[in-house]
């Protein structure tokens, strides 16, 4: 019984964060399409830069070289 509360809360837990991700990313999409014309393009570029560094740092966290030495 208790796998199954650990398993229904960690379900829970990943489809709030879901929401809140998707909630998030459409205000700052709206908000920078509304200052530029191109604005939801450049937040998605945006958002796939930080993707890159972020996979990067966490190899040269795990004691591998990141691709940009």
């Amino acid at each position: 019984m208790v796998n199954s509360w650990a398993a229904t809360l960690r379900q829970v837990r990943l489809i709030t964060f879901m929401v809140f991700l998707l909630v998030g990313v459409n205000k700052l999409c709206f908000y920078s399409f509304q200052r530029t014309r191109h604005g939801s393009v450049d937040m998605f570029l945006f958002f796939l830069e930080r993707l890159v560094a972020n996979r990067q740092l966490s190899k040269s966290l795990h004691g591998k070289k990141p691709d940009c030495y």
